[in-house]
């Protein structure tokens, strides 16, 4: 048996990865991350779905993409992004006028770990193994 309590490991759902819906191309207009107010430079990227917001805190690197007012906004010049927290940080010169619309699109992970503290491995041949079932489930914040 393979000890696997302490494996976390980021995942991505391949039901529920992207900013956008299923087969569409992700698009800075995606998600409503919120309004500006001409102070603020930090904003949260999230995902919504109907009333409910998730947070995306392990956004994929190279796939975001902001806009202000739909305009979109250029990475590195404009803004940076902490893949790990999934924050956008907009440039002091660049920080969102008041009542400006700030949306992104992004592709994300699900922080996840296994359910179980040990798996059950069967060798059955040389270079030839079995795992009946791998439970995964997600890591609430």
């Amino acid at each position: 048996m393979a000890d696997c309590a302490r494996l976390w490991r980021r995942r991505a759902d391949p039901f529920d990865h992207l900013s956008c819906r299923s087969g569409a191309t992700i698009a800075p207009g995606d998600q409503w991350l919120g309004a500006g107010d001409g102070h603020n430079a930090v904003f949260q990227l999230t995902k919504r779905y109907g009333d409910y917001a998730r947070t995306i805190t392990k956004a994929h690197g190279g796939t975001v993409r902001a806009a202000v007012n739909g305009v979109e906004q250029t990475e590195a010049l404009d803004f940076v992004v902490e893949l790990i927290t999934g924050t956008i940080i907009f440039r002091p010169e660049k920080i969102p006028p008041a009542g400006a619309a700030v949306t992104a699109g992004f592709g994300f992970d699900v922080p996840a770990r296994f359910d179980t503290d040990r798996l059950t491995i069967s060798i059955k041949s040389f270079r030839a193994g079995e795992i009946p079932s791998i439970p995964i489930i997600e890591v609430k914040a």
